[in-house]
C-alpha cells in the first residue's frame, strides 16, 4: 500500500534568499496528511523542544542537501515519514507548486536513513515514467554517479525504497 502520510523536517531559511547567518534560519517541520492539510512549526533553534515533539512519532527517511558533499550551508531537508521506515512500497515525493517548490531543481546531494536505500530520482513531477535514474546509498553529488552528469539541481521528485 502507498503511503500517503509523511512528514517533512524543512531546514532552510524561509525566505527566497539565504541567510546571512545560519543561526538566523528558521529551521522548519511541515507535516502533510493524507488530507493534504500541513501543519508546519518554525523555530531558529534546530534543537527546539517544539521542533522534536512534531517530529516524534516520525521515522528518518531521507535528508536532502542544496550543496554536493552534503554541505547544508545553503540548506537541508530531512523527510520524515509517519508508517516507519522504507519498505518495497517505499515513500514518494513530489516537489510542485504545493508541495516545497523552493527544493525543485535544486537537490546535489543525500542520505538514506533506515531501510531506506534505493532511491529513484525523477525530472519530473508525477511522472513516474518520464526520465529517472536509480541510485543506491547516500550520494554525495549526483554528478559523480556517471552517466547522471546532467542531474545536478534536476530532481523534482523521489521515490525512495528498502533493497530489493
Amino acid at each position: 500500500m502507498r503511503r500517503f502520510i509523511f512528514a517533512i523536517s524543512i531546514l532552510l531559511a524561509l525566505n527566497v534568499t539565504p541567510p546571512i547567518h545560519a543561526a538566523e534560519a528558521n529551521q522548519c517541520v511541515a507535516v502533510i496528511q493524507a488530507n493534504a492539510t500541513v501543519r508546519t512549526t518554525c523555530d531558529t533553534n534546530a534543537d527546539s523542544p517544539k521542533l522534536k515533539a512534531a517530529t516524534a512519532a516520525a521515522t528518518p527517511l531521507m535528508t536532502w542537501y542544496d550543496n554536493w558533499h552534503w554541505d547544508s550551508g545553503n540548506g537541508s531537508v530531512t523527510w520524515y515519514g509517519y508508517a516507519g521506515t522504507c519498505d518495497q512500497s517505499g515513500y514518494r515525493i513530489n516537489f510542485d507548486d504545493n508541495n516545497f517548490p523552493a527544493w525543485r531543481n535544486r537537490i546535489s546531494s543525500w542520505k538514506v536513513h533506515g531501510d531506506c536505500w534505493v532511491t529513484f530520482a525523477y525530472d519530473r513531477p508525477y511522472d513516474l515514467r518520464g526520465p529517472s535514474i536509480r541510485i543506491d546509498g547516500d550520494v554525495y553529488f549526483i554528478n559523480d554517479h556517471s552517466p547522471y552528469t546532467d542531474w545536478n539541481d534536476s530532481v523534482e521528485a523521489f521515490w525512495i525504497t528498502s533493497r530489493r
